[in-house]
C-alpha cells in the first residue's frame, strides 16, 4: 500500500503513514501544495521548527508512463517567503516508487548539533545514520562516499556546504540515472537550506528487493492511452528527436537569436552578440560533445524517451558535468558576456557540487559585472568569484545567498529579482508575457510554472489581450507538474488529442471517469492552494511586479519597456 515517511528531526523518530485517499488525485506539484496548505502555517519562519521539507512523487510515479519519474521538493522558501515546489529528474523518484513511498517529509529541527542522513534498505526500513564524517563536503564526494559505503544502484538527494550553511540560493542536488553524479538539482528557493535547518545532509535510498508496481485499475485503458501519449512524443520534431539530439541548448538558437530574448550584460535588453551566438549556438555544443568524447541523447530518468540530458567531457576525455542546461548558459554564460562551453562546464560543476541553484549565481555575478566589481565577460575573475563560495569568504557567504542579497551588498541600480528570486533566462521587455509569468507566479521570477515559448504562433510584443492564453497555459502547465515532465508536456499539450490521452491514463490507473474537465481542475486546484498559501503569508498583488528598470530602460532588441498593465497581469491568476 502506498504511504508517507515522516521524519521527526527533533525526536528522530521515523514511521510510516499509509497515503490517504484525500491525497490522491494530487502528485508531484500538487501534493507538496496539499501537505503544505493542510500543515504549515504561512507565516512560519522558513529555517524554524515549524516548516516542513516534503519529497513527492508524480501521478503516475512507478507506472510506465514516459516522464513520469520527476521528484518535486517543496517547502516554505527561505529565498521568497512564499510556497515552493523545485522539480528534479534522476533516480530518486523511481526509487522511492518502488519502495510504494509517495512521500517523505521532514518536520520540527534538532536542538543539537548533530547531523544525519537518511538512509532508506532495499527492504524500506528507514534510518538516521550519524553525517558528522560527510559535513563541509561537496555533493560529489558525498556521493562518492556513499558509493563506497553501500552501492551504484543506490539514488540519492543531497545538499552541499551551501546547505549546511543555510545559505538562500541552495539546492538539493540529485543523482543522475545515467550517470549516478549529483547533476540533476531541485535548484530553486534555498530549499537545501531547509533541510540543512534540520541538520540532514541528504537522503540514501538503496534499490528496492520489493518490486512494487502501482495498482492499474483498468490495463487496458491505462495501456491504450500510455501507446497515444508515447506515439505524441515520438511524433513530435521536438521530442521525438530534436531534444536528444543537443538537448535544452539547442533554445539558444531560437532565444539568443530570433526571439532576442536571451539576457545580455545583466539583462540590459540588447540581441546576443552575432560572435557569440555562434559560440553559444546548438552547433557549437555539438562540436564541443563530440570532440571531447560526451554525450548527447542522455536520460536523466529511468524510461525517458525524449533523453535531452548531457554528459560533457573536457579535452582529455574526462567527464566534467553532467546535465548542461540552458537556463545555466543563460544566466551564467551570455547575461554575463560570457561565451565560452568548457567555462560553463566547469561552472555548472561547481555550483551542482556547492548545492547552489545556477540562476541565482549566474544573476548575482552578472550583477557584480554591472557594478564595476569585476570587468564584463573575465572569465577568471568570474571563476574566483565563484570559488569564494567554496573559501566562506564574505563576499562569497552573500553569493551564496543570491541576487537579491548580492544586489543589497554591492547596492546595485538593476537587480533583476522578484519577490527576492533571481529572473530564468528570459529578457521580459523582448517577450513580454515572459514579465507576467515573472510577476505573478506564485513561486518568485519562475520560468517553468509559465512559459510563453510553449506557446505556438504567440506574439512576444503583445502587452493586452493575452491573459487569457496564459491563464490557461498556466493551468496546463500546473497538471503536468503533478505528473510528468515539461519537455514531454510541450508535445502533449500541442497534440489536439493530448490531455483526452491523459486523462484515458488517469481513468485506467483509477478506475474512475477522468475527462479533460477534471484533469484541468488538478492544476487549477493546486494553483489555489499556492495562491492561497502566499495570501496568508501576506502577500498582495503588490508583490506582483517587476523591478522598476525594466518599466524604464528601453531594450534595444525590441524598442520596448515593459508595457503589460497591472489589470492585464493580474487576470492570469
Amino acid at each position: 500500500m502506498a504511504k508517507i515517511l515522516r521524519i521527526n528531526s527533533k525526536t528522530k523518530e521515523l514511521k510510516y503513514e499509509d497515503f490517504k485517499d484525500e491525497w490522491k488525485y494530487f502528485g508531484n506539484r500538487g501534493l507538496v501544495a496539499k501537505f503544505l496548505t493542510d500543515e504549515v502555517d504561512p507565516k512560519c519562519d522558513p529555517l524554524g521548527p515549524d516548516n516542513k521539507l516534503i519529497m513527492c512523487t508524480g501521478l503516475f510515479a512507478g507506472t510506465p508512463i514516459p516522464t513520469s519519474g520527476r521528484l518535486s521538493v517543496g517547502t516554505k522558501s527561505p529565498l521568497t517567503g512564499t510556497i515552493k515546489e523545485s522539480n528534479a529528474g534522476g533516480s530518486f523518484a523511481s526509487h522511492m516508487a518502488k519502495h510504494d513511498i509517495k512521500g517523505i517529509i521532514f518536520e520540527d529541527m534538532p536542538e543539537d548539533n548533530c547531523w544525519y542522513y537518511l538512509y532508506i534498505d532495499a527492504e524500506g526500513n528507514p534510518e538516521l545514520i550519524p553525517a558528522e564524517d560527510f559535513l563541509n563536503m561537496g555533493n560529489y564526494s558525498f556521493v562518492e562516499k556513499m558509493h563506497e559505503r553501500y552501492d551504484d544502484k543506490i539514488s540519492i538527494a543531497s545538499i552541499g556546504i551551501a546547505g549546511e550553511r543555510l545559505n538562500t540560493a541552495s539546492t538539493i542536488q540529485v543523482t543522475d540515472n545515467a550517470t549516478g553524479h549529483p547533476g540533476r538539482a531541485a535548484a530553486r528557493g534555498g530549499i537545501g537550506a531547509v533541510l540543512g535547518s534540520k541538520k540532514i545532509k541528504g537522503v540514501v535510498i538503496a534499490k528496492s528487493k520489493m518490486k512494487i508496481k502501482p495498482e492499474i485499475a483498468d490495463k487496458d485503458k491505462f495501456n491504450e492511452a500510455k501507446k497515444a501519449i508515447l506515439s505524441m512524443l515520438k511524433s513530435n520534431p521536438v521530442t521525438g528527436a530534436g531534444l536528444a539530439m543537443v538537448g535544452t541548448p539547442g533554445y539558444v538558437d531560437l532565444t539568443g537569436g530570433e526571439l532576442a530574448v536571451m539576457p545580455v550584460r545583466n539583462f540590459n535588453g540588447s540581441k546576443l552578440e552575432a560572435k557569440k551566438l555562434v559560440n553559444l549556438e546548438s552547433r557549437a555544443f555539438s562540436a564541443k560533445i563530440k570532440a571531447n568524447g560526451g554525450k548527447t541523447g542522455v536520460a536523466c530518468q529511468p524510461g525517458c524517451t525524449i533523453r535531452c540530458s548531457n554528459v560533457y567531457n573536457d579535452k582529455e576525455g574526462n567527464m566534467v558535468t553532467t546535465g548542461l542546461e540552458y537556463e545555466t548558459i543563460g544566466l551564467c554564460g551570455s547575461n554575463c558576456d560570457i561565451d565560452d562551453y568548457d567555462f560553463l562546464a566547469k561552472v555548472d560543476r561547481i555550483c551542482d557540487d556547492i548545492g547552489v541553484d545556477t540562476i541565482e549565481i549566474g544573476s548575482s555575478i552578472a550583477i557584480a559585472m554591472d557594478e564595476g566589481k569585476i570587468p564584463w565577460g573575465d572569465k577568471q575573475a568570474a571563476m574566483d568569484l565563484y570559488n569564494e563560495m567554496y573559501e566562506k569568504t564574505e563576499f562569497g557567504k552573500v553569493l551564496a545567498d543570491g541576487a537579491g542579497a548580492v544586489g543589497k551588498y554591492l547596492n546595485a541600480k538593476r537587480v533583476p529579482i522578484v519577490k527576492n528570486q533571481a529572473l530564468a533566462a528570459y529578457e521580459p521587455r523582448n517577450s513580454q508575457g515572459m514579465g507576467i509569468a515573472y510577476e505573478t507566479s506564485p513561486q518568485g521570477a519562475d520560468h517553468t510554472t509559465l512559459n510563453t515559448l510553449l506557446e505556438s504562433d504567440f506574439d512576444h510584443k503583445a502587452t493586452v489581450g493575452i491573459a487569457g492564453i496564459l491563464k490557461d497555459s498556466r493551468i496546463g502547465v500546473t497538471v503536468c507538474d503533478n505528473m510528468i515532465c515539461l519537455m514531454a508536456w510541450f508535445a502533449i499539450s500541442s497534440d489536439k488529442d493530448g490531455l483526452t490521452a491523459v486523462a484515458d491514463a488517469m481513468t485506467g490507473l483509477y478506475g474512475e471517469p477522468f475527462d479533460v474537465e477534471r484533469i484541468l481542475n488538478i492544476g487549477a486546484e493546486t494553483l489555489k492552494m499556492e495562491f492561497d498559501f502566499n495570501d496568508k503569508a501576506g502577500f498582495t498583488k503588490e508583490d506582483d511586479r517587476l523591478p522598476d528598470f525594466f518599466y524604464n530602460e528601453i531594450a534595444p532588441a525590441s524598442g520596448m519597456k515593459y508595457e503589460v498593465s497591472e489589470e492585464e497581469s493580474q487576470a492570469t491568476k
